[in-house]
């Protein structure tokens, strides 16, 4: 079953990979990976996707946490 759109048809996406971005064992958001070529990922490849989307969620997670020790830092 082909589940692209029109639109993703028509910029030459033939094959995509989607990837929960994960915290904590919380999903805080997706990452979607796109080619224009019908042959599926490599193993390798697909794992070096899971890590990016590994390192997103920990660089967002990362951020959160700055802030928020920065919002109580200024409170004090």
């Amino acid at each position: 079953e082909n589940i692209l759109s029109k639109g993703e048809k028509s910029l030459g996406i033939k094959y995509f990979l989607g990837l929960p971005i994960t915290v904590f064992s919380r999903t805080i958001g997706y990452c979607i990976f796109f080619r224009n070529d019908t042959q599926p990922l490599k193993e390798e490849n697909k794992k070096f996707i899971r890590n990016i989307a590994k390192a997103i969620g920990i660089s967002v997670e990362s951020r959160k946490m700055i802030e928020e020790l920065r919002r109580k830092l200024e409170k004090e």
